[in-house]
């Protein structure tokens, strides 16, 4: 455990890229954070990347040490003597986004001060770093081309003014001169390198959305961006392949941004969530605002002007902001009678608008999120043409009030995804007009679920309560709406389609809701497990109900 330099804290698929970029690119010491000098000494020693895990299990720990060349990994029963022995040998510290600051490890690297990265953080800078080095090539280069291009008599001819002083003195101004002129702009603009453009995208509820449809949109462009952060691969994995990049970026994320700076960052909504690993409502807020943390007059803010949160920070920031929302004399991009109105002539000279009229899915939270995507992608340059059209292509990501069938009238849709109340609210207003038996439950996150109490009382017949949150759930909607408990997903599936065959009759329009305004680790990996098996135990219901409905002996 020599000679220790880089830290990765968390083994999942963010430290697992972090420590492939750092294996394929130290050597050359272009790794952000890493000193050069002090890495070539280093890299042929052992040990060179430490990776910290406090979820892997001895066995794993020993497996990796004896696969994994270069690295050395521990748990938390290696944190112990790591702490007292060998934490000073760290140079940088690459934290996953799970990873919460309270972590005994990271409060001790902060004590020391040393440099902690989140992994949209490190990436960021080694992106710029690798812009500027290219950069700085290419006007070394011209500078070059341009002073051996001159003869000698040009460059140090004397005139009766400089007759009896240094020749050079003229050389250092016609240098200065080049210098002024390669550097400029347009110089710039023309060497062939182009700075690396980023939209972000973040928010409580919607950032996969508007992230997968500003990545169809540029897709239908023809235009090569990378897409991840939050949403599927991480950062660092485009770095060396893209130079454009759609951004979905959580709180998580933003915790440990220092120079982050995106070309567009697109503020969604701010509601309660992820109160188990904040403080309060405040300290997750600021640190959502942390993607404008960098903004200065040339980088573009998009906000929702029907979120107060996220409209609220117009006037504070240093970027332009551009405002989304429903309300034509407030928004520079608004929704009004089947279409999204552009106006921005003051901005991109664009005074337009796109007819929603024949697209199938037009509820509130959809458009929303098509009149946020569509603010990032003008702002990027996308054509108004591929906009248009891929947003009549768009579906839906699953497990988003996703329609999955019916039974007996009885429709059933997976809000998986739904994982805090105001999620919830959405779902039951996107599907309006009909009686809704509405599945709940799974893990705490520290929710006061009272902020359901009226739109229960508004949309719902009954609730279904499953996993760690039902008896929290049951206290605040207790006086509200019939609640049943269910043992497991089967048993809740089961039950809410009892109800709703029994409360809405062949007549009225009756549907079965997952939205469990929770997250799904008790009783799931995730909520794309959660949704699956939701599906499963509508399937299996389906086929009961089939061979029944047939008079099968079942």
């Amino acid at each position: 455990m020599e000679n220790l330099n880089t830290l990765i804290i968390g083994y999942g698929k963010t430290g697992k890229a972090v420590q492939n970029f750092l294996k394929k690119n130290t050597d050359d010491g272009n790794a952000c954070g890493v000193n050069v000098n002090t890495y070539n000494q280093l890299k042929n020693d052992e040990n060179n990347i430490m990776i910290y895990d406090e979820f892997l299990n001895d066995d794993d720990i020993n497996k990796l040490n004896q696969n994994c060349e270069g690295s050395f990994f521990f748990n938390n029963n290696g944190a112990e003597y790591f702490l007292k022995n060998k934490i000073n040998d760290v140079g940088q510290t690459v934290i996953s986004p799970g990873i919460h600051r309270n972590n005994n490890v990271v409060l001790k690297l902060r004590q020391l001060r040393k440099p902690i990265y989140g992994e949209i953080e490190f990436a960021y800078e080694n992106l710029m770093q690798n812009y500027y080095g290219k950069l700085n090539n290419q006007l070394n280069n011209q500078l070059n081309n341009k002073l051996y291009s001159k003869s000698n008599d040009d460059i140090f001819s004397n005139d009766s003014e400089n007759e009896n002083k240094n020749p050079h003195i003229k050389n250092n101004k016609y240098i200065e001169n080049i210098n002024k002129n390669i550097c400029s702009n347009s110089n710039i603009e023309s060497s062939g390198i182009t700075k690396p453009k980023i939209i972000a995208i973040t928010g409580t509820n919607g950032k996969t959305t508007a992230t997968s449809m500003c990545s169809a949109a540029m897709e239908y462009a023809n235009i090569k961006a990378f897409t991840g952060g939050n949403f599927g691969i991480p950062f660092i994995e485009g770095i060396k392949n893209y130079n454009d990049f759609i951004l979905e970026v959580s709180s998580f994320q933003l915790e440990w941004i220092y120079k982050f700076n995106p070309d567009i960052a697109v503020l969604l909504n701010i509601q309660d969530d992820h109160l188990d690993r904040y403080e309060n409502f405040d300290e997750y807020r600021l640190t959502k605002y942390k993607i404008f943390k960098n903004h200065c007059i040339n980088e573009t803010a998009i906000l929702n002007y029907e979120d107060y949160n996220a409209f609220i920070v117009k006037d504070i920031i240093g970027s332009l902001p551009i405002l989304f929302g429903f309300n034509e004399n407030k928004c520079n991009i608004f929704y009004k009678n089947e279409n999204i109105y552009f106006k921005l002539k003051e901005f991109y000279d664009i005074d337009y608008k796109i007819s929603l009229k024949d697209f199938k899915d037009k509820r509130k939270f959809v458009i929303e999120d098509m009149m946020a995507a569509s603010g990032a992608l003008l702002s990027f340059g996308v054509p108004l043409e591929a906009l248009e059209q891929s947003f009549k292509e768009y579906k839906l990501l699953k497990h988003r009030v996703e329609f999955i069938g019916s039974i007996n009238n009885i429709n059933f849709y997976d809000d998986s995804k739904a994982t805090n109340p105001a999620a919830v609210i959405s779902a039951l207003e996107s599907i309006n007009g009909s009686a809704v038996i509405l599945i709940l439950g799974g893990k705490d996150k520290g929710f006061n679920y009272d902020v359901l109490i009226e739109p229960v009382k508004n949309y719902v017949k009954a609730c279904v309560l499953i996993g760690e949150t039902a008896d929290i759930i049951y206290k605040s909607l207790n006086n509200s709406v019939e609640l049943i408990n269910a043992s497991d997903m089967q048993d809740a599936v089961e039950k809410a389609y009892d109800i709703a065959a029994a409360e809405c009759g062949n007549n009225t329009l009756c549907s079965v809701l997952l939205s469990p305004a929770s997250s799904s680790f008790d009783m799931f990996k995730d909520y794309n497990e959660r949704g699956e098996i939701f599906k499963k135990c509508f399937g299996k219901l389906k086929e009961t109900k089939s061979k029944k409905n047939s008079g099968a002996i079942i």
